[in-house]
């Protein structure tokens, strides 16, 4: 709490010298000529006594919690207590006290009321404390002050009166009649007194003025005389300039004149609240004295509305009655044209909150042409932006729109600093989105995307979607983050991946070559398991159809191979074997069956089925059919998946499968049968 340091002065000069009294001069007697005879003449007669000014005279200093001296006009309260401490002050009042360049003030304590300070208050004999508080936010009312017997003698003031009268009324009026030792001689004279006595022989009063009605009589003269004032009296209202007086002081004139050497001001003091409006050397000021009380302007167009308020903390509200900030308008406002402009200045840099300017509400916010409603920039209530557009599209935060030939691009970015700036960033930072779109809708609807994973993505129905052209340089460049992405990837209209690059550099295509009208497919390098070969099978060497392995019609050859499964296979994903088959017997059948699979992965066991060969099945079954021609090459497919059913191939997996030739049980061949080639596809 901020707590103003206060220096008084004890000492407290009551004003008790007496206003001399004004003595009304006698007029001396003059006696008419007689013999041997001497002029009388009345004593002077002694004015009336005024009472004893109700004043008490208070210095202090005032300065705040630094030690540094208050200056200027400052609103004080001083009350006075029964107890040094505590309970409720029987007698206050609040001044404007005026400090000087040391903080220093002088103050007549009841110069504020009529009656001055109440004698009541010291006539019982009781102690008083005088308690001093000034009125700014924040302060206390300062450790009370003893009040010693400089003040009692306003006990004195009884000392003027008896039984509450003034001495003068009970002088003695001047005698009648005729004086000693000059026989026929009378005395006369007359007195100008205030006095109600009676007075002695033909004295007479000064002559009265005519008074009207409920004016306020004024002295006319030097001599006493009375006459109607400017200030005219109905009720307890007075009138200035009026007959018919509206409040307890109504003017009626051009100009209601407060002048001063210094500061100038009028106050208000109701039961509530405080306040003054005036001049100093800095200007005009209209001001609240009352602690947490706001400062309201008022309009009547038939009623009386609050137009502005000015609150405790210098907080100004339009249209509203508790401002949040030091403007806070409720209601719209109007920038005229010509040379009006309206301007936010910003906050210093390194401020708690750098916000330069904030708008809220549910409404949108706009940017227009003169005359113009939207269509230059705006912001809608959900938060997008249009920029040449009112409506922006709800389905982008920023929609620009060109739409004259002066204005052909929407959007245009350029730079020339080097070193990793670009024109255009865009980046996602979550799956399922794009980080840069573009789209040509001018032959109609759109394809879709696979997936929204996406850096940059473009869109045309009968055009290009992405394009890059340089004179020299990289047109189009990608690049992978490991081993598992792909630096190119094309998809057909199936949804397919047809050609991929991958983060190694090798290209894989199904490019619809065909063999027996089978695609190829991506390849998987093979090695023969162990250079397994069983039951009869051999190879033999040669050229055409003298190489291969043979596999006879007795016995129960086989062969076995492995392979592991590449990193930009997609999980889960079948696996095709491709065996490419003849025989020199014709119009025969035999079996080339499954007879194992195993999936083995580094840091587990291996993956195996309930049966041997579960995962490893052919492809409309294990019949081989030779034709009419010899020697006419075949293929054969398998598929392989998981042989648990359960467990999904992924990229890194070891596969070893193998397969053996048995009888058809139908037209079985007598021939050999020639393996020509085994490769994986995926």
């Amino acid at each position: 709490m901020n707590r103003t340091t206060r220096y008084f002065g004890m000492t407290f000069l009551l004003k008790l010298s007496l206003i001399v009294p004004g003595v009304w001069a006698q007029q001396p007697m003059r006696a008419e000529p007689q013999s041997s005879s001497h002029g009388v003449q009345t004593p002077q007669e002694v004015g009336a006594v005024q009472s004893v000014p109700r004043l008490v005279k208070f210095a202090g200093t005032l300065k705040d919690e630094l030690g540094k001296p208050l200056t200027g006009v400052t609103s004080v309260t001083f009350a006075v207590y029964k107890e040094q401490e505590g309970g409720a002050g029987f007698w206050l009042e609040t001044q404007n006290v005026e400090l000087d360049e040391q903080g220093r003030y002088t103050v007549l304590l009841g110069a504020t009321k009529s009656e001055g300070m109440p004698l009541e208050l010291f006539t019982s004999g009781e102690p008083r404390w005088l308690g001093v508080q000034v009125n700014l936010p924040g302060e206390v009312e300062q450790p009370r002050v003893l009040l010693v017997s400089v003040p009692y003698a306003l006990k004195a003031a009884d000392a003027d009166t008896v039984g509450g009268l003034p001495a003068s009324a009970f002088m003695l009026a001047q005698p009648t009649g005729t004086a000693s030792g000059t026989a026929g001689a009378s005395l006369s004279g007359t007195t100008a007194r205030r006095t109600t006595s009676k007075t002695a022989g033909q004295a007479t009063a000064p002559a009265a003025a005519a008074i009207a009605a409920n004016f306020i009589p004024v002295f006319t003269d030097n001599i006493g005389t009375l006459g109607s004032s400017a200030m005219f009296q109905s009720g307890n209202n007075i009138g200035v300039g009026t007959t018919s007086p509206a409040a307890p002081l109504h003017v009626n004139g051009n100009t209601l004149l407060v002048t001063s050497a210094t500061t100038t001001q009028v106050q208000f003091s109701g039961a509530a609240s405080a306040a003054r409006f005036g001049e100093d050397g800095t200007g005009a000021f209209f001001a609240s004295d009352t602690p947490g009380k706001a400062v309201r302007f008022y309009t009547n167009n038939g009623t009386l509305n609050e137009g502005l308020r000015i609150d405790s903390s210098s907080n100004v509200g339009i249209g509203t009655a508790t401002p949040a900030a030091k403007l806070d308008v409720n209601g719209a406002f109007h920038v005229g044209t010509g040379n009006n402009w309206f301007r936010v200045e910003g906050p210093v840099l390194g401020t708690a909150n750098p916000v330069l300017a904030s708008w809220g509400g549910s409404g949108d916010f706009q940017i227009d042409a003169p005359g113009v409603i939207g269509g230059r920039f705006v912001v809608k209530s959900s938060g997008n932006v249009g920029i040449g557009t009112a409506n922006p599209s709800s389905f982008s935060k920023l929609d620009v729109e060109a739409t004259t030939a002066a204005n052909p691009i929407a959007i245009f970015a350029q730079t020339s600093q080097g070193g990793g700036f670009s024109a255009i960033n865009g980046q996602s930072l979550s799956t399922g989105s794009i980080g840069t779109y573009g789209a040509n809708f001018g032959g109609g609807g759109l394809p879709g995307f696979l997936t929204f994973n996406i850096g940059v993505a473009g869109q045309s129905n009968n055009g290009i979607g992405v394009e890059g052209s340089v004179e020299t340089g990289t047109a189009v460049s990608g690049r992978v983050g490991n081993s598992a992405g792909e630096i190119f990837s094309g998809v057909g209209p199936g949804g397919a991946e047809q050609f991929n690059v991958s983060s190694v550099g090798t290209v894989h295509a199904n490019a619809f070559q065909t063999l027996s009208g089978i695609p190829i497919a991506q390849y998987i390098s093979l090695q023969l398991y162990g250079a397994n070969i069983a039951g009869g099978a051999s190879f033999t060497t040669g050229f055409g159809p003298n190489a291969g392995m043979q596999l006879p019609n007795s016995g129960v050859p086989s062969f076995a191979y492995e392979f592991t499964i590449p990193p930009n296979f997609i999980s889960n994903s079948p696996l095709t074997v491709h065996v490419v088959w003849y025989t020199s017997a014709t119009s025969c059948t035999m079996s080339l069956a499954p007879n194992f699979i195993s999936v083995a992965r580094a840091g587990r066991t291996h993956i195996i089925g309930s049966l041997a060969t579960s995962g490893l099945t052919g492809v409309g079954g294990n019949t081989l059919s030779a034709g009419a021609s010899a020697n006419v090459g075949e293929e054969q497919q398998y598929t392989i998946t998981s042989p648990d059913g359960v467990t999904s191939l992924n990229a890194g997996d070891v596969v070893v499968f193998g397969l053996f030739r048995t009888s058809s049980g139908v037209s079985d061949c007598a021939a050999n049968l020639a393996i020509e080639g085994v490769s994986i596809t995926y």
